[in-house]
């Protein structure tokens, strides 16, 4: 195929990703599922972020998984939405059925071809050794015996079974097939180990450009680990979240890994993962530190002033005092962490300019500007052209 039909192709698969998508969010809405809105409408990162790695790398793997998860994960929700509208208006049983049978496993091979292949091929649609090539080649195979047994399994379950929150645990020959498929889930979880383990294993052979790209993943891998546990223990202590915001949060930890995928793989700012890490981490603390603050100011005014105007105002003025000093200390203590680079570089220009205060010897100012330079911004090459003097 060439790169043209490679660009049309995907195109062709953005757009019914797209169409699919659309069609989902229809039928959220006639089912009231309208915290599933917020997820679908997150959920189209995956197909623009697909279409962009393979409109620029036409050959790239990792872009074609997302294209083809897309698909399938637009597929399996449009399946429960029209199979739960089906039911509950009195449609064809074959469509009905049809429809909850496909949602029933198009699940899996749209998340395990992210999680294996796209692991294993990331960034450069390469493998990092011929050893790895059994891995993938498991992970094929589990994919297609996993979704024949549950597919073959599930054929000949009730509809309304299938849509239920119980396992379809269908009887006779093919409950032995769909016990074979839940069995294969041992060798899944070992592929999907080991897929990670290979992007460890890259980051740490990896040159400069893939160890930035690796962190762009992990980065946002992350913050969407970060947001799901915050989820669940603010869910667990402080009661039930509502439906829009558990959907909210889990959309956007998906659809960062995805923006991350595409900013890694076309090293549209690629160099910006420090400074993006170091700078959320600074805000957060500010953030965390002046509410803190702000808390403990209003409750000390709360105590002497029993809640006056001039209590509260003093604990904003408070606040808004420290705030600049705070952030600009918070900043230096987390880039001297995070973004070492930055941190590394303003010492070294800083250095230089007191030394060429001190006057040197004008040979060695060229010298010491091209060390400056590599140690700095790191050219591939460099040189000082010296214009000779008129005189």
């Amino acid at each position: 195929m060439t790169d043209r039909a490679a660009r049309r192709l995907a195109a062709g698969m953005a757009l019914a990703s797209v169409i699919l998508l659309v069609v989902g969010l229809v039928f959220s809405a006639l089912n009231d599922h309208h915290a599933r809105i917020v997820g679908l409408v997150l959920f189209i990162a995956y197909p623009a972020i697909g279409y962009t790695i393979v409109r620029v790398l036409p050959r790239n793997a990792v872009g074609w998984c997302f294209l083809a998860s897309s698909l399938l994960l637009n597929a399996e929700s449009d399946g429960t939405e029209v199979a739960g509208y089906g039911l509950a208006h009195g449609w064809p049983d074959a469509v009905v059925h049809l429809a909850a049978w496909f949602q029933s496993w198009a699940w899996f091979p749209g998340i395990f071809l992210l999680v294996t292949v796209g692991l294993l091929r990331f960034p450069d649609s390469a493998l990092i050794g011929s050893r790895w090539r059994w891995v993938e080649r498991v992970s094929y195979a589990a994919l297609i015996f996993w979704t024949g047994a549950i597919g073959t399994a599930t054929a000949f379950v009730p509809a309304r079974r299938l849509l239920s929150d119980a396992a379809p645990e269908p009887s006779g020959g093919l409950g032995m097939v769909f016990k074979a498929g839940e069995w294969m889930f041992v060798i899944i979880f070992a592929c999907v180990l080991a897929s990670l383990v290979s992007l460890v294993v890259r980051y740490r052979r990896g040159n400069l450009v893939e160890r930035e790209q690796t962190k762009w993943v992990l980065s946002a891998a992350a913050l969407a680990i970060l947001i799901e546990l915050v989820l669940d223990l603010g869910g667990s202590t402080a009661g039930h979240w509502p439906d829009w915001v558990q959907t909210l949060g889990e959309g956007v930890g998906f659809a960062l890994i995805a923006i991350a995928t595409g900013v890694a793989i076309t090293r549209y700012k690629l160099y910006e993962i420090e400074r993006i890490v170091s700078r959320t981490v600074s805000y957060a603390v500010v953030l965390i530190v002046l509410a803190g603050l702000y808390v403990g100011a209003l409750l000390a005014a709360v105590q002497i002033t029993h809640f006056n105007n001039v209590g509260v105002a003093g604990a904003t003025l408070l606040v808004s005092i420290v705030a600049v000093p705070l952030t600009r200390r918070v900043r230096r203590v987390v880039d001297r962490r995070f973004n070492r680079s930055r941190f590394d570089a303003e010492r070294v220009v800083t250095a230089f300019a007191g030394r060429l205060r001190a006057r040197p010897e004008l040979g060695d100012v060229p010298i010491d500007l091209i060390d400056v330079l590599d140690r700095t911004v790191q050219p591939a090459h460099a040189a000082v052209w010296l214009v000779p003097s008129s005189r």
